[in-house]
């Protein structure tokens, strides 16, 4: 894959190297899940895995949302969105009801259980950013940001 892209590159004349660019993206999405999984730990929240956070930190902002308004703003597809969901309803952090303003839909809400998380995501996820923003000046870390959205928007 990376030879092919590498000769699609060559064909155009434009000198790049091959790296280990996405290698190393890699390894900072798995170090970033094992010290969310180890904060979770440390508040004695062992049951959720960090699939779960996207969809709480969604619905921490509006209590009660459909799964394809969910699906959108996790951006993932909504049948992961529906597994993840059950599997936090059987863990009594959502729960979910008919949606009044259409019945073919329902809403996603957040259990009291749920909403308790609330303060301590925003802790943990303070601390995240802090450690991966480590000794990076506000500059630097504006021009990584916007350099891991044009890559993103490149795919």
């Amino acid at each position: 894959m990376f030879l092919f892209a590498y000769s699609l590159i060559s064909n155009y004349n434009i000198v790049m190297k091959t790296d280990n660019t996405f290698n190393l993206l890699a390894r900072i999405h798995e170090k970033a899940n094992k010290k969310l999984i180890s904060s979770l730990n440390e508040y004695g929240i062992t049951d959720l895995a960090p699939s779960h956070g996207d969809i709480l930190a969604a619905l921490f902002k509006k209590d009660c949302v459909t799964m394809m308004s969910i699906a959108q703003l996790i951006h993932r597809d909504k049948s992961t969105v529906t597994q993840l969901v059950k599997k936090l309803v059987k863990k009594n952090y959502v729960f979910c009801k008919d949606n009044p303003q259409d019945h073919r839909s329902s809403l996603v809400c957040l259990t009291d259980k749920g909403k308790s998380l609330k303060e301590i995501f925003q802790k943990i996820s303070r601390e995240l950013y802090e450690t991966a923003y480590d000794g990076l000046t506000p500059n630097e870390i504006a021009n990584f940001h916007q350099l891991v959205e044009k890559i993103h928007n490149n795919f």
